[in-house]
């Protein structure tokens, strides 16, 4: 080096030192920010794929409403866990109301389905009665006409007795 008196070889031992120590932390630092950057990933992947497990072994296990998520990661994953959960108990709420009114329905429609059968029974035998009665005013109507012609015989002979003791008097 012009005008100092310093061996350059010393200088460029002491540049090749530093320049092995910034590799070397450079390398460490890579290790060391490789490592933290894959324990971070793991630790936002791990409730990820396990609240994607949860949603496929509920959509493929015929719906089992009853599971929970549990993530305890004290962040946003375990909010979302969290209200998915929630979410699921709401739909087995919804889906329990559901039943319980097609269960009522179901009750009102064979309550509504005996109500009809025994409506029908009276009606046929409303029905039943109106014909017996039919037929007994008809037989009436026909015994009044009966009556009523005898009853013009009746006269007609009465009338034609009369007049034959009118002649004869």
């Amino acid at each position: 080096i012009v005008g100092i008196d310093i061996d350059a070889s010393n200088v460029h031992k002491e540049q090749a030192k530093i320049v092995q120590s910034l590799t070397l932390n450079l390398a460490l630092s890579g290790c060391f920010i490789f490592s933290l950057a894959f324990m971070i990933a793991r630790r936002i992947a791990k409730p990820i794929h396990l609240l994607d497990n949860k949603m496929t072994e509920l959509s493929t296990s015929g719906g089992d409403l009853t599971q929970k998520i549990e993530i305890a990661t004290g962040d946003e994953l375990e909010r979302l866990g969290n209200s998915v959960t929630s979410f699921i108990a709401n739909i087995h709420d919804i889906i329990a109301k559901v039943m319980h009114t097609a269960e009522d329905v179901n009750d009102s429609s064979r309550i509504l389905n005996i109500s009809i059968t025994d409506n029908t029974k009276v009606i046929e035998s409303i029905s039943t009665s109106i014909n017996n009665i039919a037929a007994g005013s008809t037989q009436q109507a026909h015994n009044i006409q009966t009556i009523n012609e005898k009853v013009q015989d009746i006269y007609e002979a009465i009338s034609h007795t009369q007049s034959g003791v009118e002649h004869m008097e």
